[in-house]
């Protein structure tokens, strides 16, 4: 690792734990912003459900090596039945994101996108 990368890895863990916080968020705002305008773009000349396939493959590609050198046993559980239904509620959610991005515009999709901790929030009072 270069000297520079060192002194900035310094600078940044000496900053206060809640401004790293903040400087994530951030970032995570400004990628999921700039995810979905790709995305938005992609989606102009091919079905959402064909983009979200493509994306689900490259993660995959991405996670081979993991599992290569772990085998699926990491993935073993004892709530495989919960762990099913939140793969297909994420499956879902990720194709319904896709499709709508190719309906609405991007900003609309992104204060929906933000505003869903609310909803979240509403949803586990009422259950």
């Amino acid at each position: 690792m270069g000297a520079g990368y060192r002194a900035a890895q310094q600078k940044i863990g000496a900053l206060p734990s809640n401004v790293i916080g903040v400087i994530f968020a951030i970032l995570s705002g400004l990628l999921v912003a700039a995810s979905a305008s790709v995305a938005k773009h992609i989606t102009a000349g091919l079905p959402g459900f064909e983009v979200a396939f493509f994306r689900n493959l490259f993660g995959i590609a991405v996670m081979l090596p993991w599992f290569v050198g772990g085998g699926f046993a990491r993935l073993k559980t004892q709530q495989f039945g919960h762990h099913a239904l939140r793969g297909m509620a994420g499956a879902a959610g990720m194709l319904a994101w896709f499709w709508a991005l190719g309906q609405i515009p991007l900003a609309q999709l992104i204060s929906l996108n933000f505003s869903s901790q609310l909803f979240a929030v509403v949803l586990a009072i009422l259950i």
